[in-house]
């Protein structure tokens, strides 16, 4: 949103999310393509600052888009982010060792059974 702020201090200050948690949200109402809806949304930094990540790292993602059909425009931004994981991907250390999912040892049980009578009462009365 235009002259948004997501400062700590503004967030601090404003009981929307505290509300929120309550389960108390504001009534609203919208029409979107024809679509009316009554359920609120909120908007968050996360796309702005994934798209920033894909157009610091793509010049076709950072050049003007309206000369582009909205269809090229889907694979083209599908392509940056495939692209984009594969390059975070390969970055990861591929020196760290890999552990194997190993059983636990089975462990190392010994009875002593000095009086097998005894043994074999307080079997009983356990179970």
């Amino acid at each position: 949103m235009p002259g948004s702020n997501n400062d700590i201090n503004v967030l601090e200050a404003s009981t929307l999310f505290s509300d929120l948690a309550q389960g108390i949200t504001p009534p609203v109402h919208y029409t979107i393509c024809g679509k009316e809806y009554d359920t609120g949304y909120y908007l968050a930094d996360d796309v702005e600052l994934a798209f920033g990540v894909l157009q610091s790292r793509f010049a076709i993602v950072a050049s003007p888009a309206w000369s582009w059909r909205k269809n090229d425009l889907h694979y083209i931004m599908k392509a940056c982010i495939i692209m984009h994981n594969m390059i975070i991907e390969d970055r990861r250390d591929l020196s760290a060792p890999i552990q194997d999912a190993m059983e636990a040892p089975t462990p190392d049980v010994e009875m002593v059974v000095n009086d097998e009578n005894a043994s074999f009462q307080e079997f009983l009365v356990r179970y």
